[in-house]
């Protein structure tokens, strides 16, 4: 999966009329596949279906993310806790399959609210700051090269000329 979401990022310029605006469709596509039944299948059957399954569901992803963007702009308000999702629903999820919770799907809803309360605490307290140290950080490693670096190598060139 990792291949195919590389080849995706690769050339998204040349595929993205695949994925924008086309949420309904992928929804679609991903639970017609989730229903095909498949349990009496041989291996490679099977296999085949669980390789459309996760590219469907991949297709499904990268349609959420570009289709309607204006409803990520009129929710989040240019927050981004996409990062903090993607690191925190698994422990969260984990916890409550731990503690038996996994078969009643009303933890999955507050499973998911848990998972975007984390996630968007990360991004006020962890993630929006270091993103902001990292602009300050570029600019000292730039202004010690300009200042230590540079003139040390200018005069070792030196040196080196006849």
């Amino acid at each position: 999966m990792f291949l195919f979401g590389t080849l995706a990022h690769r050339y998204f310029g040349r595929i993205k009329v695949m994925f924008e605006g086309t949420l309904l469709v992928w929804f679609m596509i991903f639970v017609a596949i989730q229903y095909v039944p498949h349990s009496k299948w041989p291996f490679w059957a099977s296999a085949a279906h669980l390789l459309c399954s996760r590219l469907s569901l991949a297709g499904l992803t990268l349609s959420a993310a570009f289709s309607g963007r204006w409803l990520s702009d009129r929710l989040l308000h240019g927050q981004d806790i996409s990062y903090g999702l993607y690191i925190y629903h698994a422990p969260i999820f984990n916890l409550f399959y731990h503690w038996g919770l996994g078969k009643n799907r009303t933890w999955y809803v507050l499973g998911l609210l848990f998972s975007l309360f984390a996630a968007g605490l990360s991004w006020v307290i962890v993630e929006k700051p270091a993103l902001a140290l990292k602009g300050m950080l570029f600019k000292r490693v730039a202004q010690f090269l300009q200042q230590v670096v540079q003139p040390a190598w200018t005069k070792i060139r030196a040196g080196r000329q006849p």
